[in-house]
């Protein structure tokens, strides 16, 4: 029926018997109209002219239920980048002139076929998450900026069949990649190298995004070309209370430099980063031999030496917390040593000056002695005072606080008074999360 629309009606030739147009191309039909028989072609007769005509007469409401016919019978009509199985998404389809019926749309539909170049290409580790990657793509497919693509990247998952016994609603919209595990870096990689948007979006297989999570990374970065990433707040949720991480501490401006990325002002969290591939690709991609804290040092390579970063200040991502991750840890023990080891690894990646090595080296002395101090508090309550002592001065060689000093005297000659006095105190402060 599309060819037939573009044709005039004197192309329009039915069957008697059947009552179905057939349509002849212009050339064809030049010298003289043809109609169907069961016997073949022969010149059409005065009364299959005369159905010609009563032909051309049809209603405009039995062309339509001709169209729409036609089109639930090709499932491709359906609008790319949607998910079936999409509450208010299935069985919707698309009439001749591209118009939406069966559904409310979040917008124009702007995904890219796999001939077009996406803005955004959206890049997705999965390991050992098959119960929440479907609730990642729903938030992924229901975003409000349309022009992007999805890669799903298997990583040697051990739940392989769970996996793609979820990911099959989604087949026909995502990239599928399976390879041998090589950690989170490594999927990463894997997608950044058959990504074809010029933006690289990441976002973990547990995750979510606010529906206008792209729309507004997208505009950022479009408005701040100075700018080679940028990053969301995020609301912790899956554990109990949900609660806001701020990405960037107060008094930090909304773009941020390489120096301000190794004081740690500001939070390195994928799921909450887009970044221009240009400049990934530029900076060599994920590194593969760290394991844990690898955004830490993938976001200083990103900035190092004049690059920036852009802050939102909007939450847009929910960040699941799950038995056994980072932000799981109430005391971020975990989560400190990982930015420890990130820190130390750059003093190996990049060529330094002498200023920002010892900004750098100053930083990671930081962090030690903040963990350092962290352990000596959980060993007054485990009532390993010895060990405690032990923490408490390694935490005061950064510090040179001579209440930390006196409190490791106190607690050598006094253990048991002032290990209950401490740990009173340490039960009054409140619990840092983030």
């Amino acid at each position: 029926m599309l060819h037939s629309e573009k044709l005039s009606v004197r192309n329009k030739v039915v069957s008697p018997d059947s009552q179905v147009c057939a349509v002849y191309p212009p050339d064809i039909l030049s010298s003289h109209e043809r109609r169907i028989s069961p016997q073949g072609l022969s010149p059409p007769s005065r009364r299959a002219r005369g159905e010609l005509r009563l032909t051309a007469s049809l209603s405009f409401r039995a062309k339509q239920e001709c169209e729409f016919t036609s089109i639930l019978a090709e499932p491709r009509n359906l609008l790319p980048g949607l998910n079936p199985s999409l509450p208010g998404v299935a069985g919707a389809c698309v009439n001749l002139r591209g118009r939406t019926t069966g559904m409310n749309s979040a917008g124009p539909d702007t995904t890219p076929s796999k001939r077009e170049t996406p803005k955004v290409s959206v890049i997705i580790p999965a390991y050992n998450t098959a119960p929440f990657i479907a609730e990642t793509l729903d938030s992924v497919f229901r975003q409000t900026f349309r022009n992007f693509e999805v890669i799903v990247i298997n990583d040697g998952a051990p739940d392989t069949a769970e996996l793609e016994v979820a990911l099959q609603p989604y087949m026909s919209q995502i990239r599928y990649i399976r390879q041998e595990n090589r950690g989170l870096s490594g999927a990463r990689n894997a997608g950044i190298r058959v990504a074809r948007g010029e933006l690289l979006a990441f976002v973990d297989s547990d995750d979510v995004w606010m529906p206008d999570y792209l729309s507004a990374q997208v505009e950022f970065l479009d408005g701040h070309l100075n700018v080679c990433a940028s990053i969301s707040d995020v609301v912790l949720f899956g554990s109990g209370e949900e609660i806001v991480w701020k990405m960037l501490k107060a008094g930090t401006g909304p773009i941020f430099s390489f120096e301000e990325v190794l004081k740690r002002k500001g939070g390195q969290l994928p799921s909450a980063m887009v970044a221009r591939r240009s400049r990934v690709l530029e900076v060599g991609l994920f590194d593969e031999k760290t394991r844990i804290g690898e955004d830490v040092e993938f976001c200083a390579r990103l900035c190092f030496p004049q690059e920036h970063i852009g802050y939102l200040g909007r939450v847009l991502v929910k960040y699941r917390q799950r038995p056994g991750s980072l932000t799981e840890d109430p005391r971020r023990r975990k989560w400190v040593e990982s930015e420890i080891q990130s820190l130390r690894r750059l003093r190996e990646t990049l060529d330094l000056n002498e200023a920002q090595r010892g900004l750098l080296e100053q930083e990671i002395a930081a962090a030690v002695a903040a963990l350092a101090l962290s352990d000596a508090y959980h060993s007054i309550a485990a009532h390993e005072f010895e060990k405690a002592v032990e923490c408490l001065r390694s935490a005061n060689a950064y510090y040179r606080d001579f209440r930390i000093s006196i409190a490791a005297f106190c607690l050598r000659v006094f253990p048991r008074w002032t290990g209950y006095l401490l740990n009173k105190r340490f039960k009054r402060r409140p619990v840092r999360r983030i």
